[in-house]
């Protein structure tokens, strides 16, 4: 299975929309700010499955805070991060995707992406599909009951 992951787009739907069309995925995953944006998505691509959570820009979005999904036999857990501390510590949000029974923990509000194991739990951050200077989404193949993370630049 093939998913795109974004995260801090900002109203930049046109990233995601590009993206989109390079990767061709099954699913798609928007991890807040804004939700609207993925309701935009979604609406475009009404075939493909789409989850997503709200950020902290969301202010009056009924996406919930967090998502426990499986996909591809990959359990993940997905929250926009906020609520975690990201910007601060990893510990919160890793602690809640290990008691969530997860393999797979997804996560923005930072706007920098990374992907990183502990021990049997990987934590992986699309950065921003946003404004900026070089924005980017997550690409996740699912094999086997495995997962293989990619950060991708948007040109």
């Amino acid at each position: 299975m093939k998913i795109s992951v974004f995260s801090d787009s900002h109203g930049n739907t046109q990233n995601m929309l590009t993206a989109i069309a390079d990767f061709a995925p099954d699913c798609i995953i928007h991890l807040g700010d804004v939700s609207p944006d993925a309701d935009f998505i979604a609406a475009q691509y009404p075939q493909l499955e789409m989850y997503s959570v709200r950020g902290n820009c969301d202010y009056f979005s009924t996406a919930p805070e967090s998502q426990l999904i499986e996909l591809g036999a990959v359990r993940m857990f997905l929250a926009h991060g906020h609520r975690h501390g990201v910007k601060i510590s990893l510990d919160s949000f890793l602690n809640s995707v290990h008691f969530s029974g997860a393999a797979l923990g997804l996560f923005g509000h930072t706007h920098r992406a990374m992907c990183r194991s502990f021990g049997t739990v990987q934590l992986f951050n699309p950065g921003s599909c946003g404004f900026g200077p070089s924005p980017t989404y997550g690409q996740i193949i699912t094999e086997n009951g495995e997962a293989f993370c990619k950060i991708v630049d948007i040109k």
